[in-house]
């Protein structure tokens, strides 16, 4: 068992002074151009809604969101800036006109721009 396990250990000391290192070349990718996978799910803001009120939850605080609500010939029926969007869930009321005619919501902060559909 000895003998077997000093081989082991020896082969394994021979490989390895024969390895060869590689390099990465480390550059800036473009994330629109890029489309591998992640390793975890992105984070986004989550959007749920009732018969008159309108629920942001976000995993994170975002400095400054606005929100637009388009009807369905793209007319902004309802926009509202909120800063700062705290890491919690954040109610919006909405008028009766907005909660009968709203057919997609935009979340906009920093570089992100979100559309969902009623």
């Amino acid at each position: 068992m000895k003998k077997l396990l000093l081989l082991s250990i020896s082969i394994l000391a021979c490989v390895m002074t024969f390895a060869q290192g590689q390099e990465v070349n480390m550059g800036w990718v473009d994330p629109s151009e890029w489309q591998g996978p992640h390793k975890s799910p992105t984070l986004l803001p989550r959007v749920s809604y009732d018969s008159q009120n309108l629920y942001i939850w976000s995993p994170y605080t975002i400095d400054l969101l606005q929100v637009i609500i388009r009807d369905e010939d793209d007319d902004i029926i309802y926009s509202n800036v909120c800063m700062p969007l705290v890491q919690e869930m954040t109610t919006f009321a909405l008028p009766s006109t907005v909660c009968t005619d709203k057919y997609s919501i935009e979340l906009i902060y920093g570089d992100h721009h979100l559309i969902g559909y009623f």
